[in-house]
């Protein structure tokens, strides 16, 4: 293990496809090409039939979230016949991701989560763990002098920030919020690893000024604005936007739906809106042994129901030529 890992970056998009290697700085990422700017990982000259699907178009202006990633590496664990753990070196305090080595679909929060893994049995256990932060946007800008590089987009992140943050204590303004990130950026920039970090500090210096009497953090216990009703009651919706088909569906309008179907037994309820709608989210996630999720067989219908229908965009003759329509915006080639 290396408690002192260096803190890397690495575009957030590519966490979920095959894992590039993080870089110290996401100007690492940039690349130029007969003047197209893109973003792919440094092993795409090596081996590009691995990463081509990582290349990502990028033109002035446009804001890419990156992770900040702390690799620690491996310990040893020991899970006793009473189920309690003792590790063989002490574990940073700010590593949040734990797996059993070898096995990422152990992947936990907190160690002592993967220890209640299902087929994890008493005896000593090999892990890993690392540091995630929140995604931190940087916007692509292009010098004078041609140069290409990222700046970090305080707007954006301070948004993502925001929803991140405890949703205990009471919320504060937007602009009181923004005033207290923007300090602790300007003095501070260096120890910023994600909106976990920007807490710990204002909810730090909430507790310092308190004893002390002052007032410039009082209240800053940094929490997200609740949704509205309005919000919650919204009903499902389906539109293009930038490009991208957006579903949504307010979380109280979607526990009312299910528990309105006949199929919906009379014996069951949903007692949390919250914790309803995440375990939705996740069974719409969860895979099947092919790797398609429900998510994936609602849009394979409503593409069937389109050419049964002879609705616009789909014409007959060689799938290939749809597949050549796409492949440009997957390799990002096309802006």
């Amino acid at each position: 293990m290396n408690p002192d890992a260096p803190t890397l970056y690495v575009p957030r998009e590519w966490v979920e496809k095959k894992y590039p290697a993080p870089q110290i700085n996401p100007n690492d990422f940039l690349h130029r090409v007969d003047g197209q700017w893109t973003l792919q990982p440094t092993e795409h000259a090596a081996d590009p039939e691995n990463f081509t699907q990582h290349v990502i178009g990028l033109t002035p202006g446009d804001a890419i979230a990156f992770d900040q990633v702390r690799l620690y590496g491996k310990f040893t664990f020991t899970l006793t016949d009473d189920l309690s753990i003792k590790v063989d070196r002490e574990i940073p305090d700010d590593a949040n991701l734990f797996w059993l080595a070898g096995d990422g679909d152990t992947c936990s929060d907190t160690l002592a989560e993967l220890a209640t893994w299902e087929e994890l049995e008493p005896g000593h256990h090999e892990a890993e763990c690392n540091f995630w932060s929140g995604p931190l946007y940087f916007r692509f800008r292009v010098a004078s002098d041609g140069r290409g590089y990222f700046k970090l987009d305080h707007t954006s992140t301070f948004v993502e920030a925001r929803i991140a943050l405890d949703p205990d204590a009471p919320a504060i303004s937007t602009r009181e919020l923004y005033q207290a990130y923007r300090d602790f950026m300007c003095t501070a920039p260096e120890n910023f690893v994600g909106p976990a970090a920007f807490a710990r500090e204002m909810s730090a210096k909430f507790e310092s000024d308190r004893s002390t009497g002052t007032t410039m953090y009082r209240g800053l216990k940094l929490k997200p604005v609740a949704p509205t009703k309005k919000q919650m009651a919204k009903a499902l919706s389906v539109s293009i936007k930038e490009g991208q088909l957006h579903i949504s569906i307010g979380i109280a309008t979607l526990a009312w739906t299910v528990q309105m179907q006949d199929a919906w037994p009379e014996d069951f309820y949903v007692s949390d809106l919250s914790k309803f709608a995440k375990s939705m989210a996740q069974q719409l996630k969860r895979e099947e042994e092919d790797g398609t999720t429900a998510v994936h067989r609602m849009l394979d219908a409503a593409a069937d129901a389109v050419m049964e229908n002879g609705d616009d965009g789909v014409d007959e003759g060689d799938v290939e030529t749809g597949l050549d329509l796409v492949r440009p915006y997957m390799q990002g080639g096309a802006k």
